[in-house]
C-alpha cells in the first residue's frame, strides 16, 4: 500500500515498528518516526543522538523509544512526555521496557568508563 525508502546510513530501521492508534512508529538510530498506518503520510519526526534502534512499545497515548536513553513521546505530536538517561556514563544501551501495574521494567548495560567492562542493571521506574 505505502513505503518510504531512505537510502542512508543513519535512516535505516532496525527494530520491528510498532503499529498503535493508527500510526506506524519506526525507530532508527538517532530518531522515530510516525507514519500514519493507511496512507504512509509522515505525522511527526524526532531527531535526537540519544534514540537508537534497540525498540520500543506504544500505550496510554505515548511511544517508547529504547536506546542510549529511554523516552515516552506524545504518540499525537512526537512531543517529549519523560525521559530517563544515564548521562554521566560515556555508555549506555536500554532495552525496550515491559509495563505492569504502572511500572516501566527495562534492562541496560552501563559503563563508567570507556574502559570498564559493561554493568548490567534492570530498572523498575514509575510510568508518570
Amino acid at each position: 500500500r505505502w513505503a518510504d525508502v531512505r537510502r542512508t546510513g543513519t535512516t535505516n530501521y532496525w527494530v520491528t515498528p510498532t503499529v498503535a492508534d493508527g500510526a506506524v512508529f519506526a525507530g532508527n538510530v538517532g530518531g522515530l518516526r510516525a507514519y500514519d498506518a493507511a496512507t504512509g503520510a509522515v505525522r511527526w519526526d524526532v531527531r535526537n543522538n540519544r534514540l537508537s534502534g534497540n525498540g520500543g512499545g506504544a500505550r496510554d497515548g505515548a511511544v517508547y523509544s529504547a536506546g542510549r536513553s529511554l523516552f515516552a513521546l506524545a504518540a499525537a505530536e512526537g512531543t517529549t512526555r519523560w525521559s530517563f538517561e544515564m548521562l554521566e556514563r560515556p555508555s549506555t544501551a536500554f532495552s525496550p521496557p515491559a509495563f505492569v501495574d504502572g511500572v516501566a521494567y527495562v534492562g541496560s548495560c552501563l559503563k563508567e568508563r570507556p574502559d570498564d567492562p559493561y554493568d548490567h542493571v534492570i530498572f523498575a521506574l514509575r510510568d508518570p
